[in-house]
């Protein structure tokens, strides 16, 4: 099946947001749980790093150890559960996984706000630091909160202006752009995961989907 895409304008942020839960006793091994496999490109290019970083900084007294390919959970929405039930202490999310959480941040989601990755990421953590960011951002120790590149529509047919999406059955994995895809016309349809879209396409769930291309920019997790 080929996907044919156009560019749209709109912006999303998957709020990538790596959460550790402090459990009041020092830990030589934390456990980050990754729903991704080994060689995908969040995992091998920046989240191995940044752990190898930590651990050697530490000066042998800490050791992150990486649970990729869904070992500690499989399910890309359950990523935050793991952390709130100790099974991890450290998680990659997606916010927009988890309905009713992390709300603030839907801002980075806002249509022609954000150009790039790497700049919005900035804007987001200083949103973050300055104390813009409430509710569940306050219940964790946040460690990054990224975005991704502006997203494009994938389709199963040609989409070249807003209203060939009439109709049309839309995936996104956060509120406000599920919003905009109402607004355009067609019909938005939520609680379909990343590694689960080429799935819901060829059960024809999905007629398109909101994705982004490139790749996430390590810079976006400098501080």
């Amino acid at each position: 099946m080929t996907l044919r895409a156009t560019a749209m304008a709109a912006t999303f942020a998957a709020a990538l947001a790596a959460t550790y839960a402090p459990s009041g006793a020092r830990a030589e091994t934390l456990r980050l749980s990754s729903f991704e496999p080994p060689v995908a490109h969040v995992t091998a290019q920046i989240i191995t790093p940044w752990a190898k970083d930590v651990s050697d900084a530490s000066n042998g007294e800490l050791d992150i150890k990486i649970f990729a390919g869904g070992t500690l959970g499989r399910n890309p929405a359950q990523q935050l559960k793991l952390v709130e039930d100790g099974v991890a202490d450290i998680a990659w999310v997606i916010p927009g996984y988890s309905p009713g959480r992390f709300q603030e941040g839907t801002v980075g989601e806002l249509p022609f706000l954000i150009t790039d990755s790497a700049s919005g990421s900035a804007a987001m953590w200083q949103l973050y630091e300055q104390g813009l960011l409430k509710g569940d951002y306050e219940k964790f120790k946040m460690l990054c909160i990224c975005v991704s590149s502006v997203n494009f529509v994938a389709a199963t047919k040609p989409v070249k202006v807003p209203q060939d999406m009439s109709g049309m059955n839309v995936r996104a994995p956060g509120p406000t752009m599920l919003s905009a895809i109402d607004a355009l016309g067609a019909v938005p349809v939520g609680g379909i995961t990343g590694p689960t879209v080429a799935e819901a396409i060829s059960r024809g769930l999905i007629d398109a989907t909101f994705a982004q291309w490139g790749r996430w920019r390590h810079s976006a997790w400098a501080k």
